[in-house]
């Protein structure tokens, strides 16, 4: 979630978001649109209710855009669909003040190509193509805002493109997979399945194996910061996600090898943020959960 003087970008809305966002207070008054990296479910699963939150009781005078790679069409349009008596039944209950019909539904703007996608109010957001094969059409995002700078990575393999893109950024948010802990719940998953013939194990081996061909390890997302020159390196949407009580054991064996490549870094915690002043180097951090 970007906020650029009054107004708010969402980038990607997986299963849980629209829980924080309700946990957390936001207001979406000033919701301008919502920026999808890729179409795995990951990150597009709580797109209707985050439309149906910015919708009712919000006084929204016009449908949520919603920026996305080729596809993006087909996809909004099967929710629209999937929610239209959704909407109908909840306008005949709450009347056209509360929930009117014709700004209920969700707009998709197809990124045809990387390059500036959206320029208002003195921001410029930049879309910019990453490597997520077989996901031939995925991107991160560049926002520039009164000389401050956020790159979001989105899902990724090392890639030079986003290197590029990402170059004296202030803030670079970045995915990143530890190839140590994968490689753990393999063996486990393989193990179980031997002793047990079940084949939910031995499905699970495979897809902790397939999923690191497409992801960026530690080391490399901090090599990544560095040839970006990047202030500072933020892991987000991290594999295996750290849980406790073993999350700093976890943490400790992600990032073994971070600091040979890049100092400045921390992981993105539920309620982080970080504001960035209009033109200074100053980063201020703090965290909005209860």
């Amino acid at each position: 979630m970007v906020e650029a003087g009054n107004d708010l970008y969402i980038v990607d809305v997986g299963d849980g978001s629209v829980a924080n966002i309700q946990r957390w207070g936001i207001n979406l008054s000033n919701l301008k649109a919502v920026l999808i990296t890729h179409l795995h479910s990951d990150h597009i699963a709580d797109l209707p209710d985050l439309n149906l939150l910015s919708w009712v009781n919000r006084s929204r005078e016009q449908n949520l855009t919603i920026f996305g790679p080729k596809g993006i069409g087909t996809t909004i349009k099967g929710f629209n669909q999937a929610y239209f008596l959704d909407h109908k039944f909840r306008n005949e209950h709450h009347g056209d003040e509360q929930a009117p019909l014709g700004v209920d539904e969700m707009v998709a703007n197809t990124i045809e190509e990387e390059g500036v996608i959206l320029s208002d109010n003195g921001l410029t957001i930049t879309a910019f193509l990453v490597e997520h094969d077989p996901v031939t059409h995925a991107y991160g995002y560049r926002f520039d805002y009164k000389g401050r700078s956020i790159v979001i990575s989105g899902d990724t393999a090392y890639s030079t493109n986003l290197i590029n893109y990402a170059k004296d950024v202030d803030l670079l948010f970045h995915e990143a997979i530890s190839y140590e802990m994968t490689d753990i719940n393999t063996e486990a998953m393989t193990s179980f399945y031997e002793t047990t013939n079940n084949d939910f194990y031995r499905f699970g081996a495979a897809l902790f194996q397939h999923i690191e061909d497409y992801h960026t390890s530690f080391e490399e997302v901090a090599i990544v910061a560095k040839q970006s020159n990047a202030k500072k390196l933020i892991f987000y949407h991290v594999i295996p996600t750290p849980i406790k009580p073993v999350d700093g054991l976890m943490k400790n064996i992600m990032t073994e090898k971070v600091d040979q490549h890049h100092q400045d870094w921390l992981f993105a915690e539920e309620g982080l943020t970080i504001e960035l002043p209009p033109n200074s180097d100053e980063i201020v951090m703090s965290n909005v959960s209860p």
